[in-house]
């Protein structure tokens, strides 16, 4: 069985969505490949894609299943 590509502690922008790399998250496909079932490679999320966020939703950007919720743009290492 192969181990996934994927940081299960990192957030990850999946095409038109958040995710982190936990497999009931992320998916199979996309943990095992690091892309989308379309192809679509996942990017780890920035600092600037926090702030963005924050200031267009005025709350934490988190991944899908909610297991992360980022709140400081600062606290992103790249």
């Amino acid at each position: 069985m192969s181990t996934s590509v994927l940081d299960e502690n990192v957030v990850y922008l999946a095409y038109d969505r958040w995710v982190c790399g936990r497999l009931d998250c992320a998916g199979w496909h996309a943990a095992r490949t690091g892309r989308t079932t379309s192809g679509y490679r996942l990017t780890k999320v920035t600092g600037a894609d926090v702030e963005a966020w924050m200031r267009e939703f005025d709350e934490p950007l988190s991944c899908e299943c909610g297991a992360i919720s980022l709140d400081n743009p600062q606290a992103i290492v790249q």
